[in-house]
């Protein structure tokens, strides 16, 4: 449940969104894109890459094409691409809050900690954004709960995660999370979220 929930989270990993400023995929790439997130879904992996890959070097400028690429390298377990392909996105759309948590969770998977600090900074920086410009959606304050538990911790997180249920008091996948963040379920947080696909 909770796996399927961040996958929805992750805006860009599995459906393409319309962009700020109305940006529109070049038709082949879009197809190309739709193509793996179907062989994603049923777990052909290196058929996905093959496939992102060519919507990819298709559009450049196709933000969740990139997105997905770096899911599909996480998920096929080649770590170092996958945090090379999360910094890319971070780097191009710094605006890709869910690349900056990645990237961090990554890195402190990998015992980086303090190189994680930075990444988890920018995703709540950009979910905070995101609020701010009028999207309060349960999941992008779930997604902020979860960044601001990342970087400050606990405390923070358990703020956090009330007042999202004093707003939402029966959106269950806050009350489950809820539960984790009480625990200082630390590991359990990293590899849901690490895992959107599952």
């Amino acid at each position: 449940m909770l796996a399927w929930v961040f996958c929805a989270l992750l805006a860009g990993c599995y459906s393409s969104q319309p962009a700020p400023g109305g940006y529109v995929p070049k038709t082949h790439a879009a197809q190309k894109h739709a193509d793996a997130v179907e062989s994603l879904k049923s777990n052909r992996l290196e058929e996905a890459l093959g496939e992102i890959d060519e919507a990819v070097q298709g559009d450049p400028d196709y933000a969740d094409a990139a997105m997905t690429r770096a899911l599909i390298l996480l998920r096929l377990a080649r770590l170092d691409d996958a945090a090379a392909a999360y910094d890319a996105v971070r780097q191009k759309w710094p605006d890709r809050a869910e690349a900056h948590a990645l990237a961090g969770i990554l890195r402190e998977k990998s015992g980086k900690s303090d190189a994680a600090k930075p990444c988890y900074a920018a995703a709540k920086a950009a979910y905070e954004q995101r609020v701010a410009a009028g999207d309060r959606t349960p999941g992008t304050q779930l997604s902020r709960t979860l960044a601001t538990y990342l970087l400050d911790g606990r405390s923070a997180g358990l703020v956090e995660i009330n007042k999202l249920l004093g707003e939402f008091p029966d959106y269950g996948p806050a009350l489950e999370i809820k539960v984790k963040i009480a625990e200082n379920n630390r590991a359990f947080l990293l590899e849901w979220m690490e895992q959107p696909g599952k």
